[in-house]
This record gives structure tokens, sequence and C-alpha cells, in this order.
């Protein structure tokens, strides 16, 4: 990138000088050029000049200057190392590509990343800030991982500070768990509850339809069970649908008059509500025991 060069040369007049003459005899004297010693030497206090290392319309700074300013400025403190940054965000917008990535640095390209990453951080940037900020560029750059919220209210409460390690950021500052250690696998178990929640209703359906009906007796504890068989049974007696056979869900009503908690009373008029929607009637009911010792006779029978 290109940008204009301003020469700008800053005079104090708070208090004039005290031979003004002095000032029309230089004048006469260096023939109209104005210099740093004409103003010195008529007691004008004279700002910094700005000389310009370029031609309008060129890079303003060489690749030499950001080498030399870079390695001044590196690893001193945290504005150091954010004016670092800076300089680094800076060549990348003035150098051309090659030449930035031909620049001779102190450290790695992937620590330059870094750094430009803490220059470009509003929370870091701001001087106000600066005091509670650890002068350690590593653990700056694991500081841009976090919010302006989170590292507002790590300053406030006390747990940002000059003394912060990079190994405690993403514990303290970001919340999160550690990592773990290098060349270790981690092995953390899966939560199977966790894992359920995580599937679709159709998902689920799909694995208790694969187990089928000896597959789920087998897993589910006899609690469930019995729990299930009484919402099947009271299902019945209110008239939904549970695909059960007219004959099983009959039975399965009669059978819960004989639960002390249930009313006999509903249980019956439930029970002549099922009838009734079946296309049945009271005549049309028979009940039928099992008899002891019926089979082993009829094993007999076919002996003989």
């Amino acid at each position: 990138m290109c940008y204009p060069v301003e020469v700008v040369v800053t005079v104090d007049c708070s208090s004039p000088p005290e031979n003004q003459d002095n000032v029309v005899d230089l004048g006469a004297r260096r023939a109209g050029k104005l210099t740093v010693e004409l103003f010195e030497d008529a007691g004008v206090v004279v700002g910094d000049v700005v000389t310009p290392t370029a031609p309008v319309g060129q890079n303003v700074h060489s690749k030499s200057f950001f080498e030399n300013a870079i390695s001044t400025e590196w690893r001193k403190n945290v504005a150091s190392i954010i004016q670092t940054g800076k300089l680094l965000n800076q060549a990348k917008d003035e150098l051309d590509p090659d030449v930035f990535d031909g620049l001779k640095l102190p450290f790695s390209p992937r620590v330059a990343q870094m750094l430009r990453r803490i220059a470009g951080h509003l929370f870091i940037l701001d001087p106000a800030n600066h005091g509670s900020l650890p002068p350690c560029w590593r653990t700056l750059y694991e500081l841009t991982k976090a919010s302006d919220d989170q590292l507002r209210r790590a300053r406030a409460d006390g747990r940002l500070h000059p003394d912060l390690q990079r190994k405690d950021v993403r514990g303290t500052i970001l919340g999160l768990p550690p990592r773990p250690a290098r060349g270790a696998r981690a092995e953390v178990p899966l939560d199977p509850v966790a894992v359920w929640a995580a599937f679709s209703p159709a998902d689920k359906r799909a694995v208790l339809d694969s187990e089928g009906r000896r597959g789920l007796a087998a897993l589910i504890s006899p609690e469930l069970m019995v729990d299930l068989a009484d919402h099947l049974i009271r299902l019945e007696m209110v008239g939904a649908s549970t695909k059960l056979r007219p004959a099983v869900g009959l039975t399965s009503i009669l059978r819960a008059t004989l639960d002390p908690a249930i009313d006999p009373g509903v249980v019956f008029e439930r029970f002549k509500a099922r009838l009734k929607s079946l296309g049945l009637t009271l005549h049309d009911v028979s009940v039928a025991l099992k008899k002891q010792g019926t089979l082993g006779r009829r094993r007999r029978c076919r002996r003989r």
C-alpha cells in the first residue's frame, strides 16, 4: 500500500524569542532556507521533522525499517509486545507479500501470526488494561481466545493479573477443562444417557424395535416392566389404541379390578365402554381359567 507523505514542522509560539532581530538576521543570512539550526539559533523550539524515506506514491517504510523496529520492540513488556504486533500488521499492509514473507524476524512465522492477533484484540489494545495483563506474548495470545466480556469479568474479580500463566488461561479465564497430557490418549467415557438423549425419536424407535419383545424384556428392570403393563391396561380402560387383541385388552381391564388402588366401579364402566367400542355386549364375555394338570393328562393320553 502507498501513503502520502506530509512534512510537519511544529513551532512553539507560547513565548517569542528574546531577540527577534536575530531571527531576521538569520533569515537573511540563510537566504530564506528554513533549517532546524535556523530556528534553534533563533531560540524557537522545533518539533520532530518527518523526513520522507520514499517518493510520494511508494511505500513509506522499507523492509529494513520494519526489521530494525520489530527487533527493538520485541519482548520488552506488554506495550512492546503489542507494538511489535502493530508493526507486523503495518508491514503486512505496506510491503509486497514476497517482501513481507522475507522479513528477517527474531521469531518464527507462527509467532508473527500470534503477535498480529494480539495487536488486533480490543481489550488487549486498551492501555487501561495493560496493568492487568501478563508480560508474556504466549499468555497474551491465549487471552485473545476470550471475549472482551470474559476478560472484563476476569479483571474485575481478580482472575486476570500480571502473574497469570498460559496454562491457567484455559481453565481460569475460558472455563474449559484441561487438555490431555501430550502423548496420552484422551479416554473420556461416554455418557449413555446423554448419547441416548441426543437421538431423534425415529432413531430411538429403531433401536427399541431392533431389540424386539424378548430383548426389551431382558433389558428393562422389573419395576419398569410392571409400570409399562399398568400403563397399557390404563390405555385400554380409556379406550386408547394400543394394538392389543380385544380379548387381551379386556382381560387386562378385568385384572385391574383386583388392584386395591383402583375403584372397581370405574374399571367396570371402562370395561363396558370398551365392549361397546368393539361392538360387543356382556353376553360375549367369558372367563377361561387355566386348569392344573391338563397338559400332563393330554400327554398321557397321547402316549396311550
